[in-house]
């Protein structure tokens, strides 16, 4: 896994990579938001049985690093989806009609996200849930502690091409396939 600068593991950004390849993997599918292609670039290198385990890594490592600039970024004040949230909120609180970007088109697939990921980390062993972001979609919110890490996975639709039973079990066989690349890559690296 990625480390900071005091030597802690990034789950965060790791464990949002990952539920995004299970995402593509489940619906071989790359409608993943703008911000992150990376992210979709990571999924593609994991499911292409011709990339190394070193390729797989570098792909993992990339996405982590421009899912941490986002969230910076995001923390900072400087993401535009919260400037445009804080337009449609003070709309909506002063009841003024909406701005007319917040039905065009664009503006309206942008903020459709097939998968929503978040953490919610504490020490306790527990897990918080919330619905997806689409009625296609996913949501998947994660504890990561420092044995192991919690999911909670929603979805509106439970049927034969979307279902929290299917994304469990791709998360599953996905976390044992990056735990081994990580494993190994850590293990030529010394």
């Amino acid at each position: 896994m990625h480390e900071n600068p005091s030597g802690k593991v990034i789950k965060d950004s790791t464990v949002a990579q990952i539920s995004a390849a299970v995402f593509y993997q489940a619906h071989v599918m790359a409608k993943l938001m703008d911000s992150k292609t990376l992210s979709k670039e990571f999924a593609k290198t994991m499911l292409n049985h011709c990339k190394s385990d070193e390729q797989k890594l570098a792909a993992l490592k990339c996405a982590i690093d421009g899912h941490k600039r986002y969230t910076l970024q995001a923390i900072e004040g400087l993401g535009v989806d919260r400037h445009l949230l804080g337009l449609k909120m003070a709309a909506k609180e002063l009841g003024c009609d909406l701005p007319d970007i917040f039905n065009d088109i664009g503006y309206i697939r942008s903020t459709d996200f097939l998968l929503s990921t978040s953490q919610v980390a504490t020490k306790c062993d527990a897990v918080m849930s919330y619905g997806a972001g689409s009625v296609e979609g996913y949501g998947c919110c994660y504890n990561p502690r420092d044995d192991d890490i919690n999911f909670a996975v929603s979805c509106f639709v439970n049927g034969c091409s979307t279902g929290v039973q299917i994304f469990k079990n791709y998360l599953v066989d996905a976390l044992c396939e990056m735990q081994e690349v990580i494993l190994k890559g850590e293990k030529a690296a010394t």
